[in-house]
């Protein structure tokens, strides 16, 4: 009884962790399945007309505005499948202006390094969602198989860590000023001197994303699969293990 008692907290509290690693990777992986919803938010963001107005205006790359929608679509979801992928194939995206032109490279050296960049990060957030739902369901078996219960707040608790990284997420993407909370991330995340903010007049992939307005239904829409997939781990759990 005694050592079901000590573990009772450590493992209640590698529960919760692991809970919401997990369910941060699995919002990544379920919306990167769908694009991001990306289509959707073309439409809705009307990122045709954003697309028109800016992209004549490159200083680099010629003729984007061309392009029709289906390529638009086609390349957001390459620059996707090349994160995931740790970066490769960035370099051979690129676009026809017409079927008599050759092809345009998409992204410049800079856009490429930060989006490298953002792929190692995504690399490491892949590691350790695998690692957090291999811990999960190994405490899982190891609090069943030791008869250590799960904590009747251990939910609530969880469900709020994961209200409070959505909110975070949501802050971040509402607040893109020059001396903001997105700004402030970027260097935290890659560093002072790495080039993360690019204008519409220099770049094609921030004129695609139409950044940062796509940003905040992609916050919102990840802050609410991180709540459900937390919120279904949890209903595992309280399906698996007895509780107190």
């Amino acid at each position: 009884m005694r050592r079901r008692q000590w573990l009772e907290a450590p493992a209640n509290l590698g529960l919760s962790v692991s809970a919401l690693v997990a369910a941060v990777a699995i919002a990544w992986w379920a919306h990167s399945a769908v694009s991001f919803g990306y289509p959707l938010l073309y439409d809705a963001l009307a990122i045709d007309e954003h697309i028109a107005e800016y992209a004549p205006q490159n200083e680099y790359r010629d003729g984007f505005a061309r392009t029709s929608r289906a390529k638009r679509l086609a390349l957001f979801g390459a620059l996707v499948a090349a994160i995931n992928q740790g970066g490769e194939g960035l370099e051979a995206l690129s676009y026809r202006p017409s079927l008599t032109s050759g092809p345009i490279p998409l992204l410049r050296p800079a856009e490429v390094k930060h989006l490298r960049a953002v792929a190692g990060l995504v690399s490491a957030l892949t590691v350790a969602g695998v690692a957090a739902l291999i811990g999960f369901a190994g405490t899982l078996i190891t609090m069943r198989w030791r008869g250590v219960r799960l904590w009747t707040s251990a939910p609530l608790l969880g469900l709020a860590a994961a209200l409070g990284v959505g909110l975070l997420i949501a802050i971040v993407a509402l607040d893109t000023g020059e001396d903001s909370w997105f700004a402030w991330a970027h260097e935290q995340l890659f560093g002072a001197g790495h080039q993360w903010f690019f204008y519409y007049q220099e770049s094609l992939m921030t004129t695609l994303l139409k950044a940062p307005d796509l940003f905040l239904p992609l916050a919102v829409s990840m802050s609410l699969v991180v709540l459900l997939a937390t919120a279904l781990l949890y209903l595992i759990a309280r399906w698996v293990l007895p509780r107190r």
